[in-house]
């Protein structure tokens, strides 16, 4: 039995919008980029909030941030990739380097960022078995200059 001309256009057009329609759907908001992937790596970790480290504390201080200000750049930020280091063996953490501009303002800051992986020895239900921590540090944040541009 052969299917119609018209049917067989209705199909692929119908099958054409479903698909069109998917790729819309996950596509959209770039959820998908790499860079995102990394903002929400850094930012949506629920068992561990960003912890700065004594040098970004004292960064903070000088500029008069805060850790809720580090996040707004964070998510509204760019991410350079590939990331300034990589996870070794040695050295389980991945960093990353972040760019803001204040739309206000115009002022520009750098943020350095790592993950560390941690695993610890748990006990769940009465058997032991592994956890995989994934704290986020603030390494640094720094303001750039206007002048140093010429």
């Amino acid at each position: 039995m052969a299917i119609s001309k018209k049917r067989r256009l209705f199909i692929f057009f119908s099958s054409f919008g479903v698909t069109a329609l998917l790729m819309i759907s996950i596509f959209w908001k770039g959820e998908w980029l790499p860079s995102n992937q990394v903002k929400r790596n850094l930012l949506d970790n629920p068992t561990q909030p960003i912890q700065s480290i004594e040098d970004a504390a004292e960064d903070l201080k000088g500029l008069g941030l805060n850790i809720s200000d580090i996040r707004h750049f964070i998510r509204n930020g760019e991410v350079e990739l590939p990331p300034l280091e990589r996870a070794t063996v040695e050295n389980p953490c991945v960093k990353y380097f972040i760019e803001y501009e204040d739309p206000q303002t115009n002022d520009k800051y750098e943020i350095i960022a790592k993950v560390c992986k941690e695993y610890r020895q748990t006990s769940r239900d009465g058997q032991m078995g592994t956890a995989v921590l994934e704290p986020v540090f603030l390494v640094s944040v720094k303001k750039e200059d206007e002048s140093s541009d010429d």
